[in-house]
C-alpha cells in the first residue's frame, strides 16, 4: 500500500524534482518504507511505498521491461501470482516479486483494459505511456483506494490525498460551496466533488486519460467497470441454486478470497468488531491458519455501544491472539485535533475516531489488516433496507392528505420533548431501551411520510438535513447521488443497496478506513469487495439476503459453519436511523 502524486507540465528541472519530493513527503504516512520521484520533462510522478511484498526491491515509479510504461501505483492486486505465472509462460521475465511489476507487464502484454478486467484487488495508479505520450489515472472497481485530481491555474495535479496536492505552488484553496451543501446533506462529500473548487475525486471503476503530445492536454474519461450496469446485467442472470447451495458457494468463495488477501511478507491481522462481518472473516482466516491469528477490537465505556465482550467471545471460541482497547471519553477527545489533517476535507462520520484508534492499536503488531467493510451494502445489512422497506410498504397505502396530517402532528412536538416522553415511558414500564435520540427518529419518520416515490423516500432517509434547508435547497450540482441510478425494475431494498454501494460505501465507509489506517502506515483489505464476492452478491435473490426483520441471512448461515448460532445470534446495538 502506498501514496502517489504527480503533475504536468513538468520540465526536467531541479525545482520540479524538489516539488515532486515535497508532494511525496506529504504522503510519508502512507508509505514510510521508500520513496521515489521521476520526470521525463513532460510529466512528473512521485511515490511513497509501504512494503508488503518483496520488502527489499520494487521501488517506484517503476518502468516496464520495454520502457514503454512508467507507473506510480497504490494498492494490491491479490491474484498477481497467478497472473505472473501466465506471463512467465508467455516468455516474460521478472526482476522483483512485487505485484507492481505484474501490473506493469500485464498492461504491456494484454493492454490496459484487458489487464484491468483480470485484476482482483484495490488500487489507484498513474500510468505514463511513453510511446503515445498519454497519462492515464485509474481507480479500482469499488473505490477502495483514493485518487484526487484537477487543474490548479495552468498545472494539472493528482495525488492519493489532498495534502500532497497542496504542496504544489499552483495550489488553489478556493472552497466549493456545492461540496459544502452536499456535506450538510449527507455528512460526507460525494464524488466527483471535493471541498476545493476544480479538484475532483476520480470515481470508482473509472479512468481518465490525457494526451500530452504537443501539449494538447485532451482528456477522455470512461468507466472501465460500471457497478450499475453490472447490477442490471447480473440481475437478469439470477442465481438458480437453493439457499443452502448459495451458502456453500459463498463459503467457498470467501475461503478463496481470504486465503489470497491473508497473504503478505509482513504480519497480518483482522479488525474484529464483534459484528457478523468481521467475525466471519476472522473465522475463515483462523480456520486456514495453524497458529492463532491476530485480532483487534475497540470497546466503549458506554455499554449501549460496546461490542468488545462479544468480540472476546468470538476470539475465545476461535482461539485468536486477541488485543482490545476500551475507549474513554478522553481517548476520543485526544484524537480530535488529528482528524482535520488525516482527512484533508470535512468528514462527519463519527466512527472515524474508533477506526483511527483501532488502527493505531493494530499497527503495534501487524502491517496489514482485513476488515468487514462492504458486507452491509452487498448483503442487506443496514436496518434501513428492511425496516425502511416495511415503512414504505405501509405508508404508500395511506392517502397523501392523511400522511401530511400525521407528519405535521409528529413535527409539532420538538425532538427533545419526544426524548423526555420516551424516558418517562421506560421508567413507568421498567424498560431499558437502547433507542438513542428517539425524537430525531420520529422527526425523520415525519419527513419520510411526505415522500413522493421510492427514490424520494430513500433520499429523505439518508439525508441529514431536510432539502428545505436553505443550505441544501441552493445546491444545483448533480453528483453520483442522483435519480438516474434508480432502477425501476429493482425492489426498493435492492435499489437502496445499489445506490449505497456507489455512493455511501466509497465516499464515506472506505474513506474512513483508508485515511485512518494509512495515517499510521497500516494496510486495510476488504475481502467482501473482491470482484468474485461482489458478482455473487449481485446474482443471488433478495430473499437470500434479508427478510422484513433482519438482513445478511446468507452471511449468518455461512458463519454457522464456524461458530455456533447460540454464540453469534444476538440483537444489534443500533436501531433504525438515517445512517443505519
Amino acid at each position: 500500500m502506498c501514496g502517489i502524486a504527480g503533475f504536468f507540465p513538468c520540465s526536467k528541472t531541479d525545482s520540479n524534482l524538489s516539488i515532486l519530493k515535497s508532494m511525496s513527503e506529504a504522503l510519508i504516512h502512507r508509505g514510510p518504507d521508500d520513496n521515489g520521484e521521476w520526470t521525463n520533462g513532460i510529466v512528473g510522478l512521485a511515490h511513497r511505498r509501504l512494503s508488503i511484498f518483496d520488502l527489499n526491491s520494487g521501488s517506484q515509479p517503476m518502468h516496464s521491461s520495454s520502457k514503454r510504461y512508467t507507473i506510480s501505483y497504490n494498492g494490491e492486486v491479490y491474484n498477481f501470482k497467478s497472473l505472473k505465472k501466465q506471463l512467465i509462460s508467455k516468455g516474460i521475465s521478472f526482476k522483483t516479486n512485487t505485484d507492481t511489476e505484474v501490473v506493469l507487464e500485464s498492461i504491456e502484454f494484454w493492454g490496459l483494459h484487458k489487464a484491468l478486467s483480470l485484476f482482483h484487488g484495490m488500487f489507484a495508479f498513474a500510468l505514463w505511456d511513453n510511446n503515445k505520450h498519454i497519462l492515464t489515472l485509474v481507480r479500482d472497481r469499488m473505490g477502495e483506494k483514493p485518487l484526487y485530481y484537477g487543474w490548479c491555474n495552468k498545472t494539472f495535479l493528482f495525488a492519493s490525498e489532498l495534502k500532497s496536492m497542496k504542496r504544489h505552488p499552483s495550489w488553489d484553496n478556493t472552497f466549493d460551496l456545492d461540496a459544502v451543501s452536499q456535506l450538510m446533506q449527507y455528512n460526507y462529500i460525494p464524488a466527483p466533488l471535493s471541498i476545493y473548487k476544480g479538484v475532483n475525486k476520480l470515481e470508482p471503476g473509472t479512468l481518465i486519460s490525457f494526451n500530452l503530445k504537443n501539449n494538447s492536454f485532451e482528456s477522455i474519461k470512461e468507466k472501465w467497470f460500471d457497478y450499475s450496469l453490472e447490477v442490471k446485467d447480473l440481475k437478469s442472470k439470477i442465481y438458480l441454486g437453493t439457499f443452502n447451495d448459495a451458502v456453500n458457494d459463498l463459503d467457498n468463495i470467501m475461503n478463496k478470497v481470504i486465503e489470497g488477501q491473508g497473504k503478505a511478507d509482513v504480519p497480518v491481522g483482522v479488525f474484529l468488531s464483534g459484528g457478523l462481518d468481521s467475525s466471519l472473516i476472522s473465522s475463515i482466516m483462523q480456520s486456514q491458519s495453524e497458529i492463532p491469528i491476530n485480532t483487534f477490537t475497540m470497546g466503549y465505556e458506554n455499554s449501549d455501544y460496546d461490542e468488545s465482550i462479544q468480540a472476546k467471545k468470538f476470539s475465545n471460541y476461535l482461539g485468536t491472539s486477541h488485543t482490545e482497547m476500551i475507549i474513554t471519553a478522553n481517548d476520543a477527545l485526544s484524537i480530535v485535533p488529528e482528524l482535520s489533517n488525516i482527512y484533508d476535507e470535512p468528514f462527519a462520520d463519527a466512527s472515524q475516531i474508533p477506526t483511527l484508534l483501532v488502527s493505531k492499536l493494530a499497527k503495534k503488531k501487524v502491517k496489514v489488516v482485513l476488515s468487514g467493510d462492504g458486507a452491509d451494502e452487498l448483503f442487506g445489512g443496514y436496518n434501513r433496507y428492511f425496516l425502511g422497506d416495511s415503512i414504505y410498504r405501509y405508508m404508500k397505502f395511506a392517502p397523501n392528505f392523511i400522511r401530511k396530517i400525521i407528519s405535521q402532528i409528529l413535527k409539532t412536538v420538538p425532538p427533545e420533548r419526544w426524548d423526555k416522553s420516551f424516558k418517562m415511558l421506560n421508567k413507568v414500564f421498567s424498560q431499558n431501551s437502547r433507542v438513542s435520540h428517539p425524537g430525531e427518529k420520529i422527526h425523520k419518520i415525519s419527513s419520510l411520510l411526505l415522500a413522493k416515490n421510492e427514490y424520494d423516500f430513500y433520499s429523505k432517509l439518508v439525508s441529514i438535513w431536510s432539502e428545505n434547508n436553505p443550505v441544501i435547497s441552493q445546491n444545483k450540482y448533480e453528483t453520483n447521488f442522483n435519480n438516474n441510478l434508480w432502477n425501476k425494475n429493482l425492489h426498493l431494498s435492492d435499489n437502496m443497496m445499489h445506490i449505497d454501494a456507489v455512493t455511501y460505501l466509497p465516499d464515506d465507509i472506505l474513506v474512513k478506513v483508508d485515511r485512518a489506517s494509512m495515517s499510521v502506515g497500516l494496510e486495510s483489505r476488504a475481502p467482501f469487495l473482491d470482484h468474485d464476492v461482489v458478482n455473487f452478491a449481485m446474482k443471488i435473490p433478495l430473499s437470500y439476503k434479508m427478510n422484513h426483520k433482519k438482513g445478511k441471512l446468507i452471511l449468518r448461515s455461512v458463519l454457522n459453519h464456524y461458530i455456533p448460532e447460540t454464540i453469534h445470534a444476538r440483537n444489534k446495538k443500533r436501531i433504525f436511523c438515517s445512517n443505519s
